[in-house]
């Protein structure tokens, strides 16, 4: 049963740090990908902005790691259909009380 109960507790950690987008923006967002690319990486953006030959895709209140409930937007500005540059807008910092373990004792 204690396997049942370490399952229950992980489960949480696995599904935040699966599919958090500062991660995937630090670790697999490279100057030079195509649109195509980005989507790929981040899935679609929440809003698209362009002027001229610059289009910047918006992703809107993301978790920043799988070890915070932090949260920010990120841009990727593209340049002639080409990532140009990324980053973060301001950090939103989760609530204190938010988050946190709990155990099934028997």
């Amino acid at each position: 049963m204690r396997s049942g109960v370490m399952v229950l507790v992980s489960l949480p950690l696995l599904v935040v740090g699966g599919c958090v987008t500062g991660e995937k923006v630090r670790s697999d967002l490279r100057v030079g990908m195509s649109r195509e690319q980005v989507v790929s990486v981040l899935g679609n953006p929440d809003g698209v902005r362009s002027a001229g030959d610059s289009e910047v895709l918006q992703y809107t209140n993301r978790l920043i790691s799988g070890w915070t409930y932090d949260r920010t937007d990120y841009h990727v500005v593209l340049r002639e259909g080409a990532v140009s540059e990324y980053g973060t807008g301001e950090v939103r910092q989760a609530p204190a009380a938010q988050g946190g373990f709990f155990f099934i004792v028997h």
